[in-house]
C-alpha cells in the first residue's frame, strides 16, 4: 500500500483483494485501503457489485428468510464460512465460479485491447466469379480492406459489405460519403478462409441502394 492509506489497482489484483474482500479475509487494514480504492477504480467496483448482486439474488432463492444482520459488516465472510448450510454451500461455490469467469473476461478483454498486425489490401474489378486477390494475413491480426469505386453526387452515404462465396453476408458496415476511401478493418479470425466479395453500395436520399463497386478476395491465414 502507498503513503496514504489508498491500495492500488495493481495491489488489488496481484493480492486477490476482491475475492478476499468478498470472504471476508482481508485485514483491518487492507480491507479500509481496498474500500477507499474500489469507489474509484471502475473495474473493482463493478466485480464488487456484480459479486453481491449475485450471491444476494442467489441466497434469496435458495433461503428466502435470511437471517438477521445478513447485510451487516462481514456478512459475507460469516455466510461463506457456514458450510454447514447445504444452501449456503452452493451459493458461496457460485460465487467463487462467478469471480473466476469475471477474472476470465478480464483477461479476454485485455487480449482484445492489444496491439496486433494490421493487413491493408485495395481490390478492384474481380467478383466472386472472376479472379480474386488471394490475401494471406495472421490469424490473430486485424484485416482492413477498400474496394476501388467512383462516389457520385447523387449517393448521401454508402454501405460496404463483406459477402461469403455462398452469398451470405458476413459483415455490412455503413460508410459516410466523406469517408468513402476509408478501410474496413476486421478481425482476420472472425471469418473462415475462402474466397469472399467486398461489395460497396451507393445509398440515395430516398434509401435506394445501387452497387458502385466490388472486389474479390481469397482469404488465407500464414501459420
Amino acid at each position: 500500500m502507498n503513503d496514504i492509506g489508498i491500495m492500488t489497482h495493481e495491489q488489488a489484483v496481484g493480492s486477490q483483494a476482491v475475492e478476499r474482500y468478498l470472504l471476508g479475509e482481508l485485514t483491518e487494514d487492507e480491507c479500509s485501503a481496498f474500500e477507499s480504492h474500489y469507489f474509484d477504480c471502475p473495474v473493482c467496483f463493478e466485480q464488487i457489485k456484480l459479486s453481491g448482486d449475485f450471491l444476494r439474488h442467489a441466497r434469496e432463492v435458495l433461503d428466502p428468510e435470511p437471517e438477521p444482520g445478513f447485510l451487516s459488516p462481514g456478512w459475507m465472510g460469516r455466510l461463506l464460512g457456514d458450510f454447514r448450510r447445504p444452501a449456503t454451500a452452493f451459493v458461496a461455490a457460485m460465487l467463487l465460479c462467478a469471480l473466476g469467469i469475471g477474472g476470465y473476461q478480464l483477461v479476454v478483454i485485455a487480449h482484445l485491447k492489444a496491439p496486433r498486425l494490421e493487413s491493408r489490401y485495395i481490390l478492384s474489378g474481380a467478383t466472386r466469379s472472376g479472379p480474386v486477390k488471394v490475401i494471406e494475413v495472421p490469424r490473430d491480426g486485424l484485416l482492413s480492406l477498400r474496394v476501388e469505386f467512383h462516389s457520385a453526387a447523387e449517393f448521401i452515404s454508402y454501405r460496404v459489405e463483406i459477402v461469403s462465396e455462398s452469398g451470405k453476408v458476413e459483415y455490412s458496415v455503413p460508410l459516410p460519403a466523406g469517408h468513402a476511401e476509408d478501410f474496413i478493418a476486421v478481425r482476420a479470425d472472425s471469418l473462415d478462409a475462402g474466397k469472399y466479395s467486398l461489395v460497396v453500395y451507393g445509398v440515395s436520399a430516398e434509401g435506394g441502394q445501387t452497387q458502385v463497386g466490388e472486389g474479390g478476395f481469397d482469404l488465407q491465414f500464414a501459420n
